[in-house]
């Protein structure tokens, strides 16, 4: 009977078909069977006496394989996912099952057990990439929704939600926020006179010259057609107005030709600012129809100029 039970499990041992080592309680290989072989590419009679973390541990994961290796050798059940070496130097990612026995010695060898998790890792990967990609491509289309397909500056989407924001917080803080809403003066007569393809770099080159606000409350965005807004926030009204000068002066250093303009023989723009500390009686539309107020005043009087209104 004890032959045959031997028979069957040196059978079992061989057939079986998870990668098998046997170790002493120095670590050292005293059995490996077939599957072990065609995993890691050690025959048995090269493996024997060789220990098992210089046959399969590579020198990167040495320390944590000598740890897993003594850890069973003192009697703890170890499992464990990792990375293995082949005798060609390759490497392959294995589930780790490692078990004592106790040897007829006495002593506590190891019976470990590797399963090579390759596919499943690189279907991980592989995966993990796809929602990379997909995250990124997310990434790039929330922005583009956000964005002004002519002159890559915010949109008047992303302008609301920005201000609705930041009026919130402001109130919470009471602490002041300003706009600024300008357009260009004529711009009709610019496209009617220029073309649309030259109206279109016209509103680019603007765009660019009202860059000229970078903290992260602020924001400069196309509210439509030849109209911008500009958000500044936690801004009072003196310092706004002073903003919207440099803007105002900005684009008309950039001297683009215009001349079918009634104010200037180049490109200008008519701007008003209006601010407030918002508070429970008042909503974010109130300060935007101050702000348009305002820039309805400055092209009454004349355009090309800067006009506030704070009451």
């Amino acid at each position: 009977m004890e032959v045959r039970s031997t028979f069957y499990f040196e059978k079992l041992f061989e057939e079986i078909p998870e990668a098998i080592v046997l170790t002493d309680e120095h670590g050292r290989v005293t059995k490996v069977n077939r599957e072990f072989t065609r995993l890691f590419g050690y025959p048995p009679e090269e493996a024997a006496g060789r220990h098992i973390d210089d046959l399969v541990a590579p020198q990167a994961y040495r320390t944590e394989a000598t740890g897993i290796t003594a850890a069973v050798a003192r009697g703890e059940n170890y499992t464990v996912e990792a990375v293995r070496q082949r005798k060609d130097g390759s490497l392959v990612h294995v589930s780790l099952l490692g078990v004592p026995i106790q040897n007829p010695d006495g002593g506590t060898g190891v019976f470990g057990i590797y399963r090579d998790i390759s596919a499943r890792k690189q279907a991980e990967q592989a995966l993990q990439e796809s929602r990379r990609q997909l995250e990124e491509a997310y990434t790039q289309l929330e922005l583009i929704s956000n964005l002004d397909g002519l002159t890559a500056i915010p949109n008047r989407r992303y302008f609301e939600r920005f201000y609705d924001l930041e009026w919130r917080r402001r109130r919470r803080e009471q602490k002041p926020i300003a706009l600024i809403m300008l357009d260009i003066d004529f711009f009709k007569a610019f496209n009617d006179n220029y073309g649309h393809l030259a109206g279109d770099k016209c509103l680019k080159q603007v765009a660019h010259a009202l860059q000229v606000v970078n903290r992260a409350g602020d924001l400069v965005a196309r509210f439509g057609g030849e109209e911008f807004v500009a958000v500044l926030s936690g801004t009072p009204l003196a310092d706004a107005r002073t903003l919207a000068e440099r803007m105002r002066l900005r684009v008309k250093d950039q001297a683009i030709p215009h001349e079918h303009s009634a104010v200037a023989g180049q490109v200008t723009i008519s701007l008003g600012v209006a601010a407030l500390v918002p508070d429970g009686d008042t909503d974010p539309a109130t300060l935007l129809l101050k702000a348009d107020q305002a820039l309805y005043l400055a092209k009454s009087r004349g355009r090309d100029r800067v006009e506030i209104l704070d009451s």
